[in-house]
């Protein structure tokens, strides 16, 4: 049966409901309420181009990697972030959650406070994301296959060195990331599923 309707996730911290996504000319998708619980997570209607891959690799990466289903987030996991300016990051686990976060901006003013969260540490101690790679995959990678598992929402104890775009004085990152469980979308949608490609 064909799919009615395509959609994509991010970080509702990152627009208000109606908005218009774009990358250049190009329309990404208008957001729309995910009904997600309280966690930070939107949808983008009309993101025809979906294929059921996630981006991988540098920030600058067109490499995508094949999508073979959902996994709900657990403490312990191993996850992969991948930020639209830093590219993916792997070896993060998962230390805390799922806990309700009181966001702020980088000046202390408040953003939301958003359930279902759960915060990944890097093992290698460099930084995982940063501002403008909220609303990107969190995903785990078992016997070679990628299961997306959240949406990047935050972090904790930022500087400013970053991994891909460098640090500025509006783009600071961190090794402490907090992740939305995309599990809060899927079980307030049912009728939803993940979209998978093979190969």
């Amino acid at each position: 049966m064909p799919y009615s309707q395509i959609t994509m996730l991010t970080a509702a911290h990152c627009s208000g409901t109606g908005s218009t996504w774009k990358i250049g000319s190009t329309t990404v998708g208008v957001s729309a309420s995910a009904n997600a619980g309280g966690a930070d997570i939107l949808r983008l209607n009309g993101a025809s181009s979906a294929i059921g891959v996630l981006f991988y690799g540098p920030y600058y990466s067109n490499v995508g990697v094949a999508v073979s289903g959902f996994s709900s987030p657990a403490l312990g996991q191993s996850w992969c972030i991948n930020g639209a300016l830093s590219g993916t990051v792997c070896n993060n686990t998962v230390t805390l959650g799922p806990v309700t976060v009181n966001m702020t901006d980088n000046y202390g003013n408040p953003v939301g406070s958003y359930s279902n969260s759960w915060l990944s540490e890097q093992q290698s101690a460099v930084p995982a994301a940063g501002n403008g790679d909220s609303g990107g995959n969190v995903f785990r990678v078992s016997d070679g296959l990628v299961y997306p598992t959240g949406i990047i929402s935050g972090m904790q104890n930022a500087t400013s060195s970053c991994t891909g775009i460098d640090g500025s004085d509006t783009r600071v990152c961190s090794k402490t990331i907090i992740t939305a469980g995309a599990n809060s979308f899927f079980s307030n949608n049912l009728a939803w599923q993940v979209l998978t490609y093979s190969p």
